[in-house]
Parts: C-alpha cells; structure tokens; sequence
C-alpha cells in the first residue's frame, strides 16, 4: 500500500509539472509568435498560473517587478487577430461598427467566430494562428 501512494504521488507530481511545462511552452510560443509578427511584450511581465502549484489555477498575465505609469505592456498586431466579417451587413468586428447592431446580430458574430476558431484548431500547426 505504501509503494502504491508513492508511485501514485509520483504520477501525481509528474503529471502536473508536465501539464506546467506544456502551458509554459504553449505561453512561450504565443508569445515567440506575437513577437514574429511584429508585436511587443514587455519583458518585466509574464504569463503563467496563478498559483503554479494548483492544476485548476487559472492562468494570468503577471508583472515580475515595477512597472512605469506610461509604459507599454504589450501590443498585438492586426494580423494576430482572428476576425470575423459579415458581408451583408458590412461589419468586421470594430466596435465603432456595432453602432446599431442589435443584440441578435451580436450572438450570431459571437457564434461565427466560434467557428471560425473551431476551423482554426482543425488547421492544427497548420494554421497561421
């Protein structure tokens, strides 16, 4: 029994420091992506769990140290985005489009860009997201 709770907190550990080092490595290529695409992150940040120790943290942006009033935190380039256009009413997700826009037009925008990313997850490596 005892061997048993000890290969079983192994198991334990290692799973969680595996499912760690996969989010870090995940984090790190947005990141290395963002960056290739032109975009900035600012080096005294970095994304990682709240609590690295708990497998159901939720992740987050933190800052390592201080962080000046009007210094840039990051910034995402247009071609990062994943948008989503509708043809017949002529809107591209802005929010200076949505003037007018009922809620209706809202969820069905909302359903499309689910979607659109469920098509982009298909495309795997493959895709430029």
């Amino acid at each position: 029994m005892k061997m048993f709770r000890m290969n079983a907190s192994f198991l334990l550990l290692s799973s969680l420091i595996s499912a760690t080092y996969a989010i870090d490595v995940i984090m790190n290529d947005m990141v290395e992506w963002v960056l290739s695409e032109g975009g900035t992150f600012n080096d005294k940040l970095e994304i990682r769990k709240f609590d690295p120790t708990d497998p159901n943290s939720y992740l987050g942006v933190f800052a390592k140290e201080d962080i000046g009033a009007q210094e840039s935190l990051m910034r995402i380039p247009k071609s990062c985005y994943i948008e989503i256009f509708d043809e017949e009413k002529g809107y591209n997700g802005n929010s200076e489009d949505k003037e007018g826009e009922s809620d209706f037009d809202y969820h069905q925008n909302i359903c499309t860009l689910g979607q659109k990313l469920m098509e982009e997850m298909k495309f795997g490596d493959k895709s430029k997201f």
